[in-house]
């Protein structure tokens, strides 16, 4: 853990036990993982591995791809043997969106899921209507539903001046990050320092963004371990 970092996002483990948790649900047993060979791919891997062994399961097949690679005939290969039911794909978007096409082309049609790093809109931009049906956790609130304070500030504020304003979960989180680093340096108060500041957040606990809490410890800069599970509509709309 680096000292000077804090999140306001769950971590990938938070995300594939919520992922996997929902799969079990719905009665999928056989599940294939697609994941980037870095550290990020290896996280999200262990955390679907992880998920999966609380109900005495495991992954039906894994298979790599290189960061920033689109040769995946390998892992096209090995996990097409399993005729896996869903498929959970550790990986950006390019990657995700490739991987996709080439099952496609072997006639399988597994359940397809991704964590909200795999950049949602991009994913979406490049798969067109192929997208429908994607399932994809996300870690902030949902941006187009105004029940919630922090989500209703932040439409506001983007619609300022605009009549087709653009919501997101990027924007959204970017709103969140400033907003709990604003309302920190307040109660920092004078002569603000970074050590003053990390003593502070290290103390905050379960903090109110407006129904979104943060809570730091001297041991865990996580913040929080909200997960929402969305997916892929008509149009590109995600819902949840």
């Amino acid at each position: 853990m680096n000292r000077y970092t804090f999140h306001i996002r769950a971590g990938y483990g938070d995300e594939t036990a919520a992922i996997v948790k929902q799969m079990v649900t719905i009665g999928i047993t056989r599940v294939a993982v697609l994941y980037q060979n870095d550290n990020f791919g290896k996280s999200g891997l262990e955390g679907v591995v992880s998920a999966l062994r609380t109900y005495q399961m495991t992954p039906a097949a894994v298979a790599p791809v290189e960061r920033n690679s689109l040769e995946l005939a390998a892992a096209v290969d090995a996990l097409a043997k399993v005729e896996p039911q869903a498929v959970v794909m550790v990986a950006l978007y390019k990657q995700a969106a490739e991987f996709m096409r080439r099952m496609h082309k072997t006639g399988l049609r597994p359940r397809y899921l991704a964590l909200s790093s795999v950049g949602t809109d991009q994913l979406i931009s490049l798969l067109g209507d192929d997208a429908r049906g994607i399932g994809l956790s996300q870690v902030m609130p949902y941006p187009w539903n105004d029940t919630v304070a922090v989500v209703r500030e932040y439409q506001r504020l983007i619609s300022q001046g605009d009549a087709n304003p653009s919501y997101s979960y990027i924007g959204l989180e970017a709103y969140i990050n400033a907003k709990l680093l604003v309302e920190a340096l307040r109660r920092v108060g004078k002569d603000p320092s970074r050590e003053k500041l990390v003593h502070l957040l290290e103390n905050m606990r379960h903090f109110d963004l407006g129904g979104f809490r943060v809570s730091y410890s001297p041991s865990d800069h996580s913040g929080s371990k909200f997960v929402d599970l969305t997916v892929v509509g008509d149009g590109g709309r995600v819902r949840r």
